[in-house]
């Protein structure tokens, strides 16, 4: 079924933001298609995606780490108000995407070149799949770094893309990438690659909307609660590999 965009649309209110958030999913969920898409090394990943009666472009949202597709089911209405198609996928070891390792806590990945894959297979045999119109890109964080790393290898494939507090150059609470690099390496000697970070945190339901930099309680709340109440949601320490590939994004990202 065909979404048809409304003639006005902003977005939810502070104030009735849970009745109005609870008829936007009832809303999207008539239009909602998914499936599972097999990446380049047998990891299967969950997607989404909504077609618009009255579509000018696709828009395929890159999300960060540790999130989910639920958390933008708000800004999904907003693109379909706006005569977007629009596509959205849970990185590996995210939502409901294979996790190799079952552990619904952990973050990793082998190479941040298998992040770059996903989503230019993920473009390339279910965005283009439906159309030929122009593909702009939303991402946000981590989704940040695999979208640059994307675009050095595929400049023209996309019309438009927006970073939203990208990951390009992350601070690793302030200790210089080469330590922390040389320590998740000697961690992982002792552990594996594989194994948590011995310094990233473990899910946390009690934390307090005044911990985080969210602007909105409400948004806060949901976000938190959609963790707690799925499993899948519940990723947040990440691997000694992930954290020793991420130590390289900046050298990658900003040398072109």
């Amino acid at each position: 079924m065909l979404y048809t965009p409304k003639s006005t649309c902003d977005f939810l209110s502070e104030d009735n933001f849970d009745e109005e958030f609870t008829i936007l999913e009832n809303q999207l969920s008539l239009y909602r298609q998914s499936g599972f898409l097999n990446c380049h090394d047998g990891v299967k990943l969950n997607y989404k995606y909504y077609l618009n009666k009255n579509a000018t472009k696709n828009v395929v949202i890159v999300h960060g780490l540790s999130e989910f597709i639920r958390k933008y089911h708000e800004m999904i209405y907003f693109y379909l108000n706006n005569n977007c198609n629009v596509f959205i996928y849970e990185q590996r070891y995210h939502g409901y995407s294979d996790r190799p390792i079952l552990n619904y806590d952990l973050i990793h990945v082998d190479s941040f070149d298998d992040y770059v894959k996903d989503l230019s297979t993920f473009i390339d045999t279910v965005v283009k799949a439906k159309n030929d119109l122009p593909i702009c890109l939303f991402s946000h964080s981590m989704g940040g770094a695999i979208v640059g790393l994307y675009l050095q290898q595929n400049p023209t494939t996309i019309d438009k893309a927006i970073f939203c507090a990208p990951m390009i150059c992350p601070t690793m609470q302030n200790v210089p990438r080469i330590i922390m690099r040389n320590y998740a390496k000697s961690y992982a000697k002792k552990t594996s690659w594989d194994t948590p970070f011995k310094y990233s945190h473990t899910f946390n339901p009690n934390v307090k909307v005044e911990e985080s930099n969210d602007l909105s309680e409400k948004r806060f709340l949901m976000n938190l609660s959609s963790r707690i109440l799925d499993d899948h949601n519940k990723c947040s320490a990440f691997s000694n590999k992930w954290i020793y590939e991420a130590t390289f994004l900046q050298s990658k990202l900003i040398k072109k």
